[in-house]
């Protein structure tokens, strides 16, 4: 990977751990959109009939999957990008479809909050929990920092008969980076 790659890799990172980050919360609400559901693709479904500009229409922050499980899918700032398996980031274009992803109209709480930059993932998902006012709610989590350490993987793309998900990410490829600028987006859930 060039430093380009990297820097978009790390723009459209998916986990965190050691950072100095500037995190911003929102409540999901109602706007929350899903497509599709984990159970079906832990089963193998892997082909959805939702666009990409569909999706897009839906919600500017989120995470999912492509077509054949052909990597991962981030959704930032309106934009979607795929992480493929070989590392590279690019991109996707509209026409192109999903079998699962989430996404909402992200709008971060006033002024965001800080964190310490010496902790690991575990203690910054525990300070997120204390950041939402209710464990029953879905919140949609930014990130905006420079990281000393985060782990991204994807899924190579999976052909038919499909296998199960545990099979699937049983052959994910997996990159370390370290000390780029970027973009953590995910979901804290209800249990």
């Amino acid at each position: 990977m060039n430093k380009t790659q990297i820097g978009k890799a790390m723009r459209l990172g998916a986990w965190l751990l050691w950072a100095a980050v500037l995190a911003g919360c929102a409540p999901a609400g109602e706007a929350l959109y899903q497509y599709s559901t984990i159970p079906a693709l832990m089963e193998g479904v892997y082909d959805g009939e939702l666009t990409l500009g569909e999706l897009r229409r839906r919600g500017d922050l989120g995470l999912g999957t492509f077509n054949a499980l052909d990597g991962e899918m981030i959704v930032l700032d309106g934009a979607v990008y795929q992480a493929t398996a070989d590392g590279k980031v690019r991109r996707a274009p509209d026409g192109g479809k999903t079998p699962f992803a989430a996404v909402v109209p992200f709008r971060p709480a006033a002024g965001g909050w800080r964190y310490d930059p010496d902790r690991d993932g575990a203690s910054l998902e525990k300070y997120l929990d204390t950041l939402a006012p209710s464990a029953n709610l879905a919140y949609a989590v930014r990130i905006d920092g420079t990281f000393r350490h985060v782990t991204v993987r994807s899924v190579p793309a999976q052909r038919r008969p499909y296998p199960r998900l545990a099979q699937a990410a049983a052959g994910q490829k997996i990159f370390e980076l370290a000390g780029v600028r970027g973009t953590i987006v995910g979901f804290r859930l209800p249990e």
